[in-house]
């Protein structure tokens, strides 16, 4: 009896199946993409970690993360996180307020320390 039911997953497909449908389409955007940031996004980057003093491209990813903090709240709250959506909240308002609208992090030195989460 129980190999009668075993049997009913040992079936093949009858022909060949397509598992992606737009594949072709796909290896060429990947290639196009490749070479994009091969021609543009690196030299782009390269030149601006060159030009941009480290004080101001920290500066400015504080203001990012500073940004990016509701988002962490939201998603410390919907897993049930209290403890840490307390010290996002806390760490918004002292950057916002102490550290120049999030361009120090501030909260940092205060011992309120920056994790990340997402969806």
């Amino acid at each position: 009896m129980f190999s009668f039911l075993l049997a009913g997953c040992a079936t093949t497909a009858s022909g060949p199946t397509e598992n992606d449908p737009l594949e072709g389409v796909n290896r060429v955007m990947f290639n196009v993409t490749i070479k994009v940031d091969k021609a543009v996004f690196r030299p782009t980057a390269l030149a601006y970690r060159r030009v941009v003093p480290q004080t101001v491209r920290e500066s400015f990813r504080n203001f990012l993360n500073n940004l990016h903090s509701p988002v962490v709240f939201a998603n410390d709250v919907l897993q049930g996180e209290i403890d840490r959506a307390g010290t996002t909240a806390i760490r918004t308002g002292i950057n916002t307020t102490f550290g120049l609208g999030g361009l120090l992090d501030v909260a940092n030195r205060w011992g309120y320390l920056r994790h990340s989460e997402d969806f």
